[in-house]
């Protein structure tokens, strides 16, 4: 399982997202605007196959005492995923771009983009989930965000 949320993270570690046009596009009140900020990882939980395997718990990469793991969209289309790490909380940064289709959020480009589809968006809580096919079974990796700012 730990594998799984390793992937999981690394997808998000992925996200390359290109630029796009604030309009809604179908995104059910997602927008750009709604989504420029940056936010804190809070939560995850794993399906797969329809069975929960790891219910909604505490983000397992947040480094204890260093402030939590994050992504930050850019009103120009920077994406930027921090990572804090080591018990001097040392941060790697990994910066690209992002674009939105509705709910759908692409992260990367070419045989590296990964999407991300918008379950809710508020003023302070973001919930995406990331779907991957492994041996013919879909998991499902829910991810729960706070707007830092």
């Amino acid at each position: 399982m730990k594998k799984l949320v390793m992937l999981a993270s690394a997808a998000v570690l992925a996200l390359s997202l290109n630029s796009c046009s604030s309009d809604d596009n179908g995104g059910g009140g997602v927008s750009d605007a709604k989504l420029v900020g940056k936010w804190a990882h809070e939560t995850e939980r794993v399906v797969a196959g329809g069975q929960v395997l790891q219910p909604e718990q505490p983000y397992s990469d947040n480094e204890a005492g260093c402030a939590k793991d994050f992504i930050q969209f850019g009103e120009t289309g920077a994406f930027t995923y921090g990572d804090y790490w080591s018990s001097e909380c040392d941060l790697d940064t990994d910066v690209t771009t992002w674009t939105r289709d509705g709910k759908d959020i692409t992260v990367g480009e070419g045989t590296e983009a990964e999407t991300f589809t918008v379950m809710s968006v508020s003023a302070t809580k973001l919930k995406v989930k990331y779907v991957t096919t492994l041996q013919g079974v879909n998991f499902t990796e829910e991810l729960t965000f706070s707007k830092v700012d």
